[in-house]
């Protein structure tokens, strides 16, 4: 046998020598040269093979778990920072989108996590205008108000723009901008001070703004609640959405939250007497000691068809229609007003075995104003198309 076929066979026995210890070593779960989450083996199923999940996902894994590629891709860096040094980054991350995986990321080093932004397109475009439609419909009838929240989802830090300008669209296409206002988030800066840090929601300073906010579209010289004091649950470790749905238990935050003074108020959950949220539990120290609890919707209060403030405060009633964004904020906008119902039409017919009709719900419960508080994933959700029957 000539050597250079002795020479091929060595090196195609050594690749696939290889190539097995990558499927038996332990995993890597963290690549340092790049400063993601590596991708891993995923178990084969035969409806992941068909829809081609499968293949893809290995091909990623090889690339992450293949003998040798950390280190090869660390001497490939020092390469390059040798020849060309100037351009290359103190961190990898510096002002940089860091992927976790196809919906998670971080940016700027920072212990944030965020949804990766959603790139513009047309179709897009298109179903927000429907439903804009459909409230303009609706503002016809009855005395309308807009809240809308920017999310990580839109938010391009790198170029400092929205990557959809759903704020534009609102403004362009409502029939009665007035009525609107946004969370103003200028850079990655605001969206720290306004969210948490493993959570999709608002922290307690946005969800203050943006209280503020909604009341003094209502009235520019309103008397809004504030703050007693900022308390900090040190003894609660919280993993919020973002955390628990990419499994990325590195990030992690303390619980914090303001305290407030509320007047005597009234709260029922789907049409029964019951307290809406626990925060004097919690400032008594009785909460749930489970790893992965939810912090936000046990203390603000979780997800219902329909939630009753009344606070007896004036003559008017609210209707506010929202999604989880809302918890954080209802039983403050509760207290401006007589009554205020906050409606989650993602449970309103399970809780209640009925389809939600706007013009007979405000006719039975002698609704004087909407407001609806949105953000992105809400105007693309076909649940939250309200309309005006005649």
């Amino acid at each position: 046998m000539k050597k250079q076929n002795i020479y091929f066979l060595i090196a195609i026995t050594f690749i696939m020598l290889i190539g097995i210890y990558t499927f038996i070593r332990d995993e890597k779960g963290i690549s340092i040269s790049e400063n993601r989450t590596l991708q891993k083996f995923e178990h084969f199923t035969l409806k992941s093979y068909i829809r081609g999940d499968y293949q893809n996902k290995l091909e990623s894994a090889m690339s992450d778990q293949f003998m040798g590629s950390e280190t090869i891709k660390l001497n490939l860096k020092s390469m390059l920072q040798f020849f060309d040094y100037n351009d290359i980054p103190n961190n990898v991350c510096k002002n940089r989108y860091v992927s976790f995986s196809d919906w998670h990321v971080n940016y700027n080093c920072d212990d944030y996590l965020l949804y990766k932004y959603e790139d513009y397109n047309e179709t897009i475009e298109k179903i927000i205008k429907a439903k804009i439609d459909k409230y303009n419909t609706v503002n016809k009838n009855i005395d309308v108000y807009y809240y809308f929240i920017p999310t990580s989802k839109i938010l391009d830090f790198e170029n400092n723009k929205y990557s959809i300008d759903v704020i534009k669209l609102l403004k362009e296409n409502l029939k009665n901008e007035r009525s609107f206002s946004h969370l103003n988030i200028n850079d990655y800066n605001d969206y720290k001070k306004y969210f948490y840090k493993t959570d999709h929601h608002l922290n307690y300073k946005g969800s203050q703004k943006a209280y503020e906010d909604i009341i003094y579209i209502f009235n520019k010289n309103a008397n809004v609640i504030k703050p007693k004091e900022e308390i900090v649950f040190n003894n609660i470790i919280f993993y919020g959405s973002l955390a628990r749905a990419s499994r990325i238990l590195d990030y992690k935050e303390s619980f914090k939250a303001y305290k407030y003074n509320f007047p005597n108020i009234k709260t029922l959950i789907n049409r029964e007497v019951a307290s809406y949220g626990n925060e004097k539990e919690y400032l008594r120290q009785e909460f749930s000691k489970e790893k992965f609890a939810n912090h936000y919707a046990l203390y603000y209060g979780d997800d219902y068809g329909e939630v009753l403030i009344e606070a007896n405060s004036g003559k008017r009633n609210l209707l506010i229609i929202g999604d989880s964004y809302t918890n954080s904020i209802n039983k403050l906008i509760g207290t401006h007003f007589n009554k205020t119902y906050d409606v989650d039409l993602r449970h309103y017919k399970e809780a209640f075995n009925e389809d939600f009709d706007l013009k007979k719900y405000i006719e039975k419960n002698d609704i004087d104003k909407v407001l609806i508080i949105m953000n992105y994933d809400l105007l693309l959700n076909s649940v939250f198309d309200i309309e005006w029957e005649e």
